[in-house]
């Protein structure tokens, strides 16, 4: 329908609509007004319609009035879009003619907002084109629309539409859509687009070229943009400025800078000059690419040719070399400005400010910002802003805080931007909790947090690993309202990955889906690459399918991730399946994927194989790079292929393929691992000789693990601070073999000192770090300083793997907890974590070790169930402990277990067995133990008849044995030495010694030499029937066969002479001991001086201790006193420690552990409740540490105690006695006892503004155990020489005998008095302590205490019970010196009935 008759019956409805009601309401003035100027408006259409305004020309008058029209109608009620749309076209024709341009475009716009389509659009317009008689500029601005619309598609299909019409468009509009073209990087559109031109016969202008021109050099192509300039001007076209700056910018940044002054040059022979335009995008150039010295030239150049520089060309001048950092320079440029009266602005003020806080110059930068004032410039949100950034990165932050007050003094509102900015410098410092404090305060200044601010919180939680702190800032965003973006998200999936938390990382992924966030291929890429690194290859693949499944596209990082597994995993047939699948689907392999590729083969044992595509990979171009070389040279040093790889190397050389830095740290790692020191040093000086070769950090960590790992511990951290020296700031990584060395060393201490310096440092401890601590303190049995640090480990957000739990349970199993270990264990399994078979054959050869054999083998089932198969060692452990049960039977199926698996036993454990075997009577299955043992192989003929002959010997069969050697003989075999010294030593033992010689001629028939061992059993058989003079023959031939005698050898000489007091013989001992370096001795021919000396030679003999440790030698020995001749009582002189007692060796181990763990500090208060001498051992030792004492006393203790402690500088705390009930809360008292906490014993104790405090706890404290563990039972072992029959020491703690009674046997810590390995036990009373230290002090000269005496009165009890022959040992534990107030008190003795009066030992039944 026409717009006539469409508005005469708008305009009916309209008169109705108004006419009503004025007949049924009374209407106001406004309303009657507006109703007249509706109807004005109407007749006024009317009116020129009837004129027939199409053939007349419109002016704006009409467009107004049409717009005033078009207004009205689309209030009306129920218009329809295709009236909607006629009327806005003809209103568009109607601007178009009155040229109201703007209005026609708006109109336009609200057509193509409509959403009926272009091809619509476009035929809306031309049914009414003809109605208007409209011109064909109405296509053009609608292209116009369609391309600011930045819809170029609509554009591009509005000018084909012109074309089928006939229409054809300005080149002003095309050049707009080859522009939008251009823009948008649719290359193959421009060109086909200017053939559509060029056949439409739209004449193409200079500025239709100039976007050709750009178009080509966006693709790169600035030859043919090149040669296109030379067309155009060939053409007749002249190229402007615009057309050469086009071309000279793109020169430009692509760093062609000779094709570009050569280009001006072309301009100027053109008659183009070059304008400031053209010389500030040169300079802008040279700029951003660091060559503003450059610039600063062509400026100079500038002036030459008469172009000025404007402020844009000294802006872009100023902030280049602010920031190169040549702040002189730029300042110069500012001076330089004023004179030419060029008014600096804002942006070169900021770039200055900018160059001075990234130097650190903040002075300097304060004074800028005032000048910006008195030169009329307001400093803005930028100036203020990267002053803000400048501080907060040099951790100025109290200035930052001043320049915030500043900003508000001046009016300014302190934004959320520059909030944001502190709160990312205390992160990137660490001060993370001081960066919390300013979000609150934002929140106190009504300053909104945005999600850029809690981004940055997120990310410095996340940096040192606290990813609990991290989500509840996730939780902060929430609550202020805003969804957190996918950057957010993909930080904390980034970081959990980075920290080994992969569950933790695929679940923020889940939630990040949910929330409708986008994922990007790095974040997606990260999680394949994390499931790889754990070895969870097959689950990465199915991730990847996930990913092309909701529609992120796999791209080569994504297969090189899957490639790399596999070649982890060493399956390299996976890998090459994977590589042919990344090839179908067109991405192209790098050089990191042939190196995974070839890691695969390697690591899978194909090395053959691995150098085959190795070769075959030259054929590819730039396939082969030094990092491949790389990759192969690390696994076949991993796999100690040195000599393959220094072929490799040479090989590497040869086809000019330059070795870099890492490949010889490679070598060195992989001469390090082999122990191979010495040529790794050398490697290490020839990287230091080569300039392009200095070592790096891999270098220096390689060496210092390997020198560690070798003992070398001084030259390891030289070579660690030498690293330091050079500049290189060693890394995480660095730092943990510096931790790993400590740990291997004991040195927790300094272990712990440098893992404070890793944090404070802002090195983010890993999981490895951890490990390695964790490792130190199970070793050393600190089990609360593990315990802690695994919080730790726990709350920063870690996962413990199997070497985690492996420390732990490693602590538990060391400090006697067996029980506890296997629970560990399990719990291990139920997290999901798989033990290794180490850890598993750890607690195995414990439960071996200890005799619970059933719960090695319930171990062994759970290795199996779990896939984890048992090895040699794992049948070895289970072996000897069937074997220390006696349980020979098994031990013997065990062995053909081993033999079905493929393990061959050893020879020992054959006979072993036998020799269990033959102790239990079981003859006949010794005998078939041998005759398999030979008949497997395992050893030859003479060996396993020889194990008979021992196996009997040692059961007692004597005869039987030697019907077995004498067999050996008639075979013609030849016994082994073991063989011939056991017989002998039964013969001697019999006193059967022509025997005994007997066979030590056979042994020389049969061309076996004596040993030491042999020529010892001799010489102790003669000296035993009295017979020196034989055995000093024997001592002679030794030392002619060029054997060394030994202690033994020397000791049963020195008994025997000195029996005899033979001067000749006892001065030949002594000169050989001199001249062993044992003893130093001058005789004078006297027979006192040769009997000292022989005392002395005596003491160097048994024991190599210092003073404070020295064997006291009792002689006991006489018969006539002691009834038990040779049985000598060897007492442990723990009195002469500083502190008077054996307690000091308790307080030392107590503090150090204490100091080691960080429950004590230096300056801190160590307290006991104790009266004995633990209390003064604490309060003498306490001092040296560092450390304050304090005592708590019974009331009733003796005053003298509380003396000697506070004169050691102990506070003493006296306290009244009271008797605990024998319940507790309705329960018995013993088991409501064993629950009380150190905490809460240590509450108890404390004063409570004590912040410092550690309760000793003795009888609980496992350093009590731990220090004779370590300590007093190992040196007794060593300075008895092994030669040890009888321990006795009475219970206090149970420390001292609990653990030394089965150290010497067992090698196991005890943690229990009850648990003290006792072959017996006496019971002591006052009155023998008594007697016993009056005839130590009248005899011996030893000023003995009680506890000292009653051990000596032990000891002569056990030399009673086990007969002559045997050494016995007890501990001289105190000293007389303390207990003078009642023990060495006549008068309280004698209350007491205590009164000595033997003068002997006669009181324990000796006369």
């Amino acid at each position: 329908m026409g717009f006539s008759s469409f508005t005469r019956e708008r305009n009916r409805h309209t008169s109705h609509s108004l006419n009503e009601p004025l007949q049924n309401t009374q209407t106001s003035g406004a309303e009657l007004e507006k109703s007249i100027y509706t109807i004005l408006t109407i007749d006024r259409w009317e009116s020129l319609n009837h004129m027939e305004y199409r053939l007349a020309s419109l002016r704006p008058v009409h467009g107004r009035l049409a717009l005033k029209f078009l207004n009205w109608v689309i209030k009306q009620p129920g218009l329809e879009v295709n009236h909607l749309t006629h009327i806005l076209c003809i209103t568009t024709h109607v601007l178009v003619r009155a040229r109201m341009y703007d209005f026609a475009k708006s109109i336009l716009r609200h057509l193509s907002e409509l959403g009926i389509g272009t091809n619509s659009v476009f035929g809306a317009l031309m049914d009414t084109y003809r109605l208007c008689n409209s011109n064909p500029a109405v296509f053009d601005l609608l292209i116009r629309v369609y391309i600011r619309e930045g819809m170029v598609g609509d554009a591009v299909e509005t000018f084909n539409l012109m074309g089928f019409r006939g229409f054809r468009p300005s080149v002003f509009t095309c050049n707009m859509i080859l522009a939008s073209m251009v823009k948008d990087r649719r290359a193959g559109l421009v060109w086909s687009f200017f053939k559509e031109m060029l056949g439409r016969k739209v004449c193409p202008n200079v500025a239709t070229f100039n976007i050709l021109i750009n178009a080509l050099c966006v693709e790169g192509k600035l030859k043919k943009a090149g040669y296109l300039l030379r067309k155009m001007e060939d053409s007749g076209y002249v190229p402007t400025v615009v057309t050469y700056n086009t071309l000279l910018n793109w020169y430009c940044k692509k760093g062609r800078y000779k094709a570009a002054f050569e280009l001006i040059d072309s301009m100027g022979s053109k008659g183009i000059e070059a304008d400031v335009c053209t010389y500030n995008m040169f300079i802008d150039d040279l700029c951003r690419n660091n060559r503003s010295a450059k610039g600063y030239l062509l400026l100079k150049k500038m002036r030459k040719k008469m172009v000025f520089p404007n402020e844009v060309t000294y802006n872009t001048l100023v902030n280049g070399f602010a920031k190169e950092g040549k702040i002189g320079v730029a300042t110069r440029l500012l001076d330089e400005m004023t004179l030419l009266n060029l008014s600096p602005n804002c942006m070169t003020y900021n770039a200055l400010v900018d160059g001075h806080c990234s130097n650190g110059n903040f002075e300097e930068a304060f004074r800028l910002l005032d000048m910006m004032e008195v030169e009329g410039l307001q400093p803005n949100d930028v100036s203020y802003g990267t002053l803000l950034n400048g501080l907060c990165k040099h951790a100025q932050f109290d200035l930052a805080k001043s320049v915030l007050e500043r900003m508000r003094m001046k009016g300014m509102v302190v934004s959320c931007i520059a909030y944001t900015a502190m709160i990312d410098g205390l992160c990137k410092n660490g001060l993370l909790d001081e960066a919390v404090q300013l979000l609150y305060k934002m929140s106190m200044d009504c300053v909104n947090p945005d999600v850029i601010t809690f981004s940055v919180l997120i990310n410095g939680f996340c940096r040192v690993g606290k990813i609990k702190n991290a989500k509840e800032i996730l939780s902060k965003i929430y609550k202020a309202g805003f969804v957190p973006n996918n950057i957010i998200y993909s930080t904390l999936v980034y970081n959990s990955c980075k920290m080994g938390n992969i569950t933790e990382a695929l679940r923020i992924y889940a939630v990040m889906n949910r929330n409708g966030c986008d994922v990007d291929h790095f974040t997606c890429n990260m999680l394949v690459t994390s499931l790889c690194r754990v070895g969870k290859v097959v689950e990465a693949e199915d991730f990847m399918h996930h990913m092309s499944r909701v529609g992120i596209g796999l791209n080569s990082v994504t297969f090189d991730c899957i490639i790399d597994g596999y070649g982890n995993l060493g399956d390299g047939l996976k890998a090459f399946s994977m590589f042919d699948e990344m090839n179908r689907l067109g991405h192209h392999p790098s050089p990191f994927t042939y190196g995974s590729l070839l890691k695969g083969l390697c690591k899978g044992g194909n090395l053959v194989e691995a150098k085959k595509f190795l070769h075959k990979l030259y054929y590819i171009p730039s396939a082969v790079d030094t990092v491949l070389y790389n990759t192969i040279l690390a696994e076949m040093c991993k796999l100690g292929n040195l000599h393959e790889a220094v072929v490799l190397l040479d090989e590497m050389v040869q086809n000019s393929v330059l070795p870099d830095s890492y490949t010889y740290s490679i070598l060195l790692s992989g001469l390090c691992r082999k122990g191979k020191l010495v040529a790794a040093i050398l490697l290490l000086g020839k990287m230091m000789e080569k300039e392009n070769l200095s070592p790096n950090m891999v270098s220096y960590s390689c060496l210092v693990d390997g020198l560690f790992k070798a003992g070398q511990s001084k030259a390891a951290l030289y070579l660690y601070e030498e690293m330091e020296n050079k500049g290189l700031n060693p890394d995480t990584i660095a730092l943990n073999t510096i931790l790993d060395g400590y740990s291997r060393m004991g040195k927790l201490v300094q272990a712990n000192d440098l893992f404070s310096t890793m944090r404070g440092k802002s090195l983010i401890p890993n999981l490895a770090t951890y490990n390695i601590l964790l490792h130190g303190y199970s070793k050393k049995q600190i089990l609360v300083a593990s315990s802690r640090l695994f919080s730790i480990m726990m709350r920063t957000g870690f996962l413990p793997d199997k070497f985690t739990w492996h420390s732990l349970i490693l602590g538990l199993c060391e400090s006697g907890m067996l029980d506890v270990g296997i629970k560990m264990l399990k719990m291990m399994i139920m997290e999901g974590v798989i033990a290794d078979q180490f850890t598993f054959n750890m607690l195995i050869t414990k439960c071996c070790e200890t005799g619970k054999m059933s719960k090695a083998f319930d171990l062994v089932n759970i290795m199996n169930s779990l896939g984890v198969f048992s090895d040699v060692d794992t049948q070895n452990s289970i072996l000897n402990g069937l074997v220390r049960t006696s349980s020979y039977r098994e031990s013997h199926i065990l062995l053909h277990d081993m033999l079905e698996k493929g393990f061959i036993p050893k020879c020992t454990q054959y006979i072993t067995l036998i020799n269990g075997m033959c102790r239990v009577g079981d003859i006949q299955g010794a005998f078939k133990l041998k005759d398999e043992m030979e008949a497997l192989g395992i050893s030859s003929h003479d060996v396993a008849e020889s194990a008979m002959v021992r196996g009997l010997v040692r059961c007692g069969k004597i005869e039987e044995a030697m019907l077995v050697f004498d067999r050996m003989l008639w075979m013609k075999l030849v016994p082994t030495t073991a063989t011939f010294t056991s017989l002998m030593h039964v013969f001697c033992k019999d006193a059967n010694l022509t025997q005994a010689l007997k066979l030590m001629g056979i042994m020389e028939h049969c061309g076996v030499k004596l040993d030491v061992a042999a020529y010892n059993v001799l010489i102790s058989g003669l000296c035993v029937n009295s017979d020196v003079v034989s055995a000093f023959e024997l001592y002679e031939e030794m030392k002619q066969r060029g054997l060394w005698p030994n202690t033994t050898t020397y000791a049963v000489l020195i008994e025997a002479i000195s029996a005899e007091n033979s001067l000749v013989k006892g001065e030949m001992l002594l000169r050989d001991l001199q001249e062993r370096g044992w003893i130093s001795w001058d005789w004078d021919g006297s027979t006192q001086q040769l009997n000292e000396g022989l005392i002395i030679a005596m003491e160097k003999i048994r024991s190599t201790a210092d003073t404070a440790e020295a064997w006291s030698i009792l002689n006991w020995w006489d018969p006539p006193v002691w009834g038990c001749w040779w049985a000598p009582i060897l007492g442990k002189c723990e009195f002469l420690n500083p502190g008077g007692s054996v307690k000091d060796r308790v307080a030392v181990k107590i503090i150090e552990e204490a100091l080691e763990s960080g429950k004590l500090t230096r300056g801190g208060v160590v307290t006991e409740g104790s009266a004995g001498s633990t209390a003064i051992s604490l309060a003498t030792v306490a001092p040296a540490y560092g450390c304050k004492c304090h005592v708590v006393i019974p009331d009733d203790a003796a005053i003298k105690k509380s003396q000697i402690l506070e004169s050691l500088g102990a506070t003493v705390e006296r306290v009244s006695k009271h008797r605990k009930s024998n319940q507790m809360n309705g329960k018995p008292l013993e088991q409501t006892i064993d629950y009380t906490t150190g905490e809460e014993k240590q509450s108890t104790v404390l004063p409570h503004n004590c912040k410092a405090g550690f309760f000793a706890d003795q009888f609980e404290n496992l350093a009590n155990y731990r220090v004779h563990y370590k300590g007093t039972g190992p040196e007794i072992w060593e300075q008895t020489g092994g030669s040890l029959d009888a321990f006795v020491a009475a219970a206090g703690t149970g420390g001292t005998v609990a653990v030394v009674s089965r150290r010497n046997w067992n090698q196991q810590v005890n943690t229990d008095f009850m648990m003290a390995k006792l072959d017996g036990a006496f019971r002591g009373t006052d009155l023998e302590a008594v007697e016993m230290s009056r005839v130590l002090l009248k005899n011996d000269g030893l000023f003995l205490g009680s506890s000292s005496a009653m051990n000596c009165v032990g000891a002569v009890r056990v030399a009673q019970s086990i007969g002559p022959g045997h050494i016995i040992v007890t501990i001289l534990c105190d000293s007389g010196m303390r207990p003078l107030s009642k023990f060495c008190n006549a008068k309280y003795l004698s209350q007491h009935g205590l009164t000595p009066k033997a003068t002997g030992l006669e009181f324990l039944g000796i006369r």
